[in-house]
Protein backbone atom coordinates (compact mmCIF):
# COMPACT_ATOMS: atom_id res chain seq x y z
CA UNK A 1 0.00 0.00 0.00
CA UNK A 2 1.33 3.45 -0.92
CA UNK A 3 2.42 5.71 1.92
CA UNK A 4 -0.27 8.13 3.02
CA UNK A 5 0.12 11.80 2.15
CA UNK A 6 -1.75 14.82 3.60
CA UNK A 7 -3.15 15.40 0.10
CA UNK A 8 -5.09 12.16 0.53
CA UNK A 9 -7.28 13.94 3.08
CA UNK A 10 -8.74 15.95 0.20
CA UNK A 11 -8.25 13.77 -2.86
CA UNK A 12 -8.83 10.22 -1.64
CA UNK A 13 -12.29 8.74 -1.02
CA UNK A 14 -11.05 5.56 0.64
CA UNK A 15 -9.50 6.67 3.91
CA UNK A 16 -10.78 5.00 7.06
CA UNK A 17 -10.83 6.72 10.45
CA UNK A 18 -7.51 5.19 11.51
CA UNK A 19 -5.80 6.51 8.39
CA UNK A 20 -7.33 9.96 8.85
CA UNK A 21 -6.14 9.95 12.46
CA UNK A 22 -2.61 9.01 11.43
CA UNK A 23 -2.56 12.00 9.06
CA UNK A 24 -4.14 14.61 11.35
CA UNK A 25 -2.98 13.69 14.86
CA UNK A 26 0.67 14.71 14.25
CA UNK A 27 -0.55 18.28 13.65
CA UNK A 28 -2.05 18.56 17.12
CA UNK A 29 -5.72 18.01 16.30
CA UNK A 30 -7.72 16.48 19.14
CA UNK A 31 -11.13 16.32 17.45
CA UNK A 32 -10.09 14.21 14.48
CA UNK A 33 -13.54 13.57 13.02
CA UNK A 34 -14.47 17.26 13.18
CA UNK A 35 -11.11 18.30 11.70
CA UNK A 36 -11.61 15.89 8.80
CA UNK A 37 -15.13 17.21 8.24
CA UNK A 38 -13.87 20.80 8.33
CA UNK A 39 -11.27 20.07 5.66
CA UNK A 40 -13.91 18.57 3.39
CA UNK A 41 -16.20 21.57 3.98
CA UNK A 42 -13.39 24.04 3.29
CA UNK A 43 -12.81 22.44 -0.10
CA UNK A 44 -15.88 20.59 -1.34
CA UNK A 45 -15.62 21.20 -5.08
CA UNK A 46 -13.04 19.46 -7.34
CA UNK A 47 -11.08 22.62 -8.18
CA UNK A 48 -11.16 23.77 -4.55
CA UNK A 49 -9.80 20.39 -3.46
CA UNK A 50 -7.04 20.54 -6.04
CA UNK A 51 -5.97 24.06 -5.08
CA UNK A 52 -6.01 23.39 -1.34
CA UNK A 53 -4.17 20.10 -1.82
CA UNK A 54 -1.30 22.04 -3.38
CA UNK A 55 -0.69 23.83 -0.05
CA UNK A 56 -2.15 21.25 2.36
CA UNK A 57 1.22 20.44 3.99
CA UNK A 58 1.94 24.13 4.64
CA UNK A 59 -1.69 24.61 5.71
CA UNK A 60 -1.53 21.85 8.32
CA UNK A 61 1.91 23.01 9.50
CA UNK A 62 0.45 26.47 10.16
CA UNK A 63 -2.49 24.97 12.05
CA UNK A 64 -0.06 22.93 14.15
CA UNK A 65 1.88 26.07 15.09
CA UNK A 66 -1.26 27.91 16.17
CA UNK A 67 -2.14 27.92 19.89
CA UNK A 68 -5.23 25.78 19.24
CA UNK A 69 -5.27 23.79 15.96
CA UNK A 70 -8.87 22.61 16.35
CA UNK A 71 -10.17 26.12 16.99
CA UNK A 72 -8.05 27.53 14.17
CA UNK A 73 -9.48 25.02 11.69
CA UNK A 74 -13.05 25.65 12.87
CA UNK A 75 -12.73 29.39 12.29
CA UNK A 76 -10.88 28.84 9.01
CA UNK A 77 -13.80 26.77 7.73
CA UNK A 78 -16.25 29.53 8.66
CA UNK A 79 -14.05 32.18 7.08
CA UNK A 80 -13.72 30.20 3.84
CA UNK A 81 -17.52 30.18 3.57
CA UNK A 82 -17.61 33.95 4.07
CA UNK A 83 -15.17 34.68 1.25
CA UNK A 84 -16.42 35.82 -2.13
CA UNK A 85 -14.58 33.02 -3.95
CA UNK A 86 -12.77 30.05 -2.42
CA UNK A 87 -10.84 29.60 -5.65
CA UNK A 88 -9.52 33.14 -5.42
CA UNK A 89 -8.88 32.74 -1.69
CA UNK A 90 -6.82 29.54 -2.02
CA UNK A 91 -4.87 31.01 -4.94
CA UNK A 92 -4.07 34.03 -2.78
CA UNK A 93 -2.91 31.85 0.13
CA UNK A 94 -0.64 29.86 -2.17
CA UNK A 95 1.05 33.10 -3.21
CA UNK A 96 1.18 34.46 0.35
CA UNK A 97 2.46 31.98 2.98
CA UNK A 98 2.62 34.92 5.41
CA UNK A 99 -1.15 35.35 5.21
CA UNK A 100 -1.74 31.66 5.82
CA UNK A 101 0.46 31.80 8.92
CA UNK A 102 -1.31 34.96 10.10
CA UNK A 103 -4.76 33.42 9.73
CA UNK A 104 -3.78 30.25 11.59
CA UNK A 105 -2.38 32.28 14.49
CA UNK A 106 -5.36 34.63 14.62
CA UNK A 107 -7.99 31.89 14.38
CA UNK A 108 -6.18 29.74 16.94
CA UNK A 109 -5.72 32.60 19.41
CA UNK A 110 -8.71 34.94 19.45
CA UNK A 111 -12.39 34.10 18.90
CA UNK A 112 -13.15 37.84 19.18
CA UNK A 113 -10.80 38.86 16.34
CA UNK A 114 -11.84 35.80 14.33
CA UNK A 115 -15.50 36.87 14.46
CA UNK A 116 -14.59 40.36 13.24
CA UNK A 117 -12.72 38.93 10.26
CA UNK A 118 -15.45 36.42 9.42
CA UNK A 119 -18.07 39.20 9.46
CA UNK A 120 -15.81 41.37 7.30
CA UNK A 121 -13.78 38.99 5.07
CA UNK A 122 -12.44 41.76 2.83
CA UNK A 123 -10.45 43.05 5.80
CA UNK A 124 -8.08 40.12 5.20
CA UNK A 125 -6.20 41.84 2.39
CA UNK A 126 -5.90 45.01 4.45
CA UNK A 127 -4.69 43.29 7.62
CA UNK A 128 -2.27 41.06 5.64
CA UNK A 129 -0.52 44.14 4.26
CA UNK A 130 2.61 44.55 6.46
CA UNK A 131 2.28 48.34 6.23
CA UNK A 132 -1.08 48.14 8.02
CA UNK A 133 0.62 46.67 11.08
CA UNK A 134 3.94 48.50 10.88
CA UNK A 135 3.09 51.36 13.25
CA UNK A 136 0.25 52.32 15.51
CA UNK A 137 -1.94 55.27 14.56
CA UNK A 138 -1.93 58.46 16.62
CA UNK A 139 -5.22 60.13 17.46
CA UNK A 140 -4.82 62.72 14.70
CA UNK A 141 -4.54 60.01 12.04
CA UNK A 142 -7.61 58.16 13.31
CA UNK A 143 -9.65 61.37 13.31
CA UNK A 144 -8.49 62.27 9.81
CA UNK A 145 -9.25 58.82 8.37
CA UNK A 146 -12.66 58.70 9.99
CA UNK A 147 -13.53 62.25 8.95
CA UNK A 148 -12.67 61.51 5.32
CA UNK A 149 -14.83 58.38 5.41
CA UNK A 150 -17.80 60.16 6.98
CA UNK A 151 -17.67 63.34 4.91
CA UNK A 152 -19.68 62.12 1.87
CA UNK A 153 -22.42 60.66 4.09
CA UNK A 154 -25.55 62.55 5.08
CA UNK A 155 -27.84 60.33 7.14
CA UNK A 156 -27.15 59.80 10.83
CA UNK A 157 -27.97 56.11 10.47
CA UNK A 158 -25.40 55.59 7.73
CA UNK A 159 -22.74 57.57 9.60
CA UNK A 160 -23.22 55.49 12.76
CA UNK A 161 -23.08 52.31 10.68
CA UNK A 162 -19.76 53.38 9.15
CA UNK A 163 -18.54 54.29 12.63
CA UNK A 164 -19.19 50.69 13.75
CA UNK A 165 -17.32 49.32 10.73
CA UNK A 166 -14.40 51.62 11.47
CA UNK A 167 -14.37 50.42 15.08
CA UNK A 168 -14.27 46.76 14.05
CA UNK A 169 -11.52 47.33 11.53
CA UNK A 170 -9.35 49.24 14.00
CA UNK A 171 -9.95 46.71 16.77
CA UNK A 172 -8.77 44.02 14.36
CA UNK A 173 -5.64 46.01 13.51
CA UNK A 174 -4.82 46.71 17.17
CA UNK A 175 -5.53 43.11 18.16
CA UNK A 176 -3.37 41.61 15.43
CA UNK A 177 -0.51 43.97 16.27
CA UNK A 178 -0.72 42.73 19.85
CA UNK A 179 -1.00 39.10 18.71
CA UNK A 180 2.14 39.41 16.57
CA UNK A 181 4.03 41.19 19.38
CA UNK A 182 4.35 44.34 17.30
CA UNK A 183 3.15 46.37 20.26
CA UNK A 184 3.64 46.06 24.01
CA UNK A 185 0.78 45.62 26.48
CA UNK A 186 1.08 49.29 27.38
CA UNK A 187 1.02 50.37 23.73
CA UNK A 188 -2.01 48.18 23.05
CA UNK A 189 -3.85 49.65 26.03
CA UNK A 190 -3.08 53.19 24.86
CA UNK A 191 -4.20 52.34 21.31
CA UNK A 192 -7.53 50.98 22.56
CA UNK A 193 -8.04 54.03 24.76
CA UNK A 194 -7.25 56.38 21.87
CA UNK A 195 -9.67 54.56 19.58
CA UNK A 196 -12.40 54.80 22.23
CA UNK A 197 -11.83 58.56 22.59
CA UNK A 198 -12.08 59.10 18.84
CA UNK A 199 -15.25 57.00 18.54
CA UNK A 200 -16.94 58.83 21.43
CA UNK A 201 -15.97 62.20 19.98
CA UNK A 202 -17.27 61.33 16.51
CA UNK A 203 -20.48 59.80 17.88
CA UNK A 204 -21.16 63.01 19.79
CA UNK A 205 -20.49 65.11 16.68
CA UNK A 206 -22.80 62.98 14.54
CA UNK A 207 -25.65 63.12 17.06
CA UNK A 208 -25.13 66.85 17.68
CA UNK A 209 -25.24 67.60 13.94
CA UNK A 210 -28.41 65.56 13.59
CA UNK A 211 -30.12 67.40 16.46
CA UNK A 212 -29.08 70.78 15.12
CA UNK A 213 -30.38 69.88 11.68
CA UNK A 214 -33.68 68.72 13.13
CA UNK A 215 -34.32 71.37 15.78
CA UNK A 216 -31.95 74.21 14.81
Amino acid sequence: MAELNPKDLLLSHRLDFQQVTSLLAPYGFQEIKKADTNLLLIANEPLEKQLLSEIIKEFLDCMARSPNPDQALNFFERFSRATYSKIQFFTYLKASPYTLELLAKLFGSSPFLSEILIRNPTYLYWIADPQTLEQDKPKTVLIRELSVTLRPLHSQERKLEVLCLFKRRELLRIGVRDLLKKSSVEETTIALSTLAEVLIQKTYEICDQSLQHRYG
